[in-house]
């Protein structure tokens, strides 16, 4: 994914892609150890709002990614 290309500088910054297509148990792990940047589609980002696995009163800025449409 690009963030990783464009984070490659910053030591200790945890980026977590949240997307359709893959299995959302491990991306729900990778969410609860903790991740400082989250960039996903609106569709999963809802799932994982209504499970209670992202909650967005802890983020500062929200980016959804839709450029696949």
């Amino acid at each position: 994914m690009q963030i990783n290309k464009i984070l490659s500088f910053a030591v200790g910054i945890r980026s977590l892609p949240v997307v359709g297509g893959q299995a959302v148990e491990g991306q729900a792990y990778e969410l609860r150890k903790g991740v400082h940047i989250v960039v996903g589609t609106p569709g999963r980002m809802k799932d994982c709002l209504e499970t209670n696995f992202l909650v967005l009163n802890q983020c500062n800025y929200v980016v959804l990614d839709e450029a696949d449409r």
